[in-house]
């Protein structure tokens, strides 16, 4: 097997004993990546988030990897861009869905591929104009 087949392997057996989201926060650990829990920091409150949401922290970046709002539809998106933001570290939506590539391109938020091959990772980030954060 090679090593995508040993890691799907992996995926597999994990998925047998943990939940997609424990995974996927598992693998930003073994990333050295912080991983954020809803209601743990200011600027994610477990009010406006599913507490399945795997959001995590390297340097000043916030990776929102996979995130869904507890009221969809009532601003929860932009109150935590705005907090990240006002906390003086950057968003990172990390291989958005359709609809939310959408809502940052119209804000103006530009694409980047970090790494290569397995490892790629699609990132949107918001462009900064003359030291004012732009969401």
């Amino acid at each position: 097997m090679g090593v995508t087949a040993n890691f799907l392997m992996s995926l597999i057996d994990k998925l047998d004993i943990m939940p997609i989201w424990e995974i996927m926060r598992d693998n930003e650990r073994e990333a050295g990546n912080e991983v954020i829990i809803p209601g743990s920091v200011e600027w994610l409150p477990a009010d406006d988030w599913d507490p399945t949401i795997v959001v995590s922290r390297k340097g000043k970046d916030v990776r929102l990897i996979a995130i869904l709002a507890a009221n969809p539809g009532n601003g929860a998106f932009r109150r935590l861009v705005a907090a990240i933001q006002a906390a003086g570290l950057v968003p990172v939506i990390l291989a958005p869905s359709l609809e939310m590539r959408e809502t940052v391109r119209r804000w103006g938020w530009y694409r980047r591929y970090v790494n290569s091959g397995f490892e790629q990772e699609e990132q949107w980030r918001p462009r900064v104009k003359a030291g004012r954060k732009v969401q």
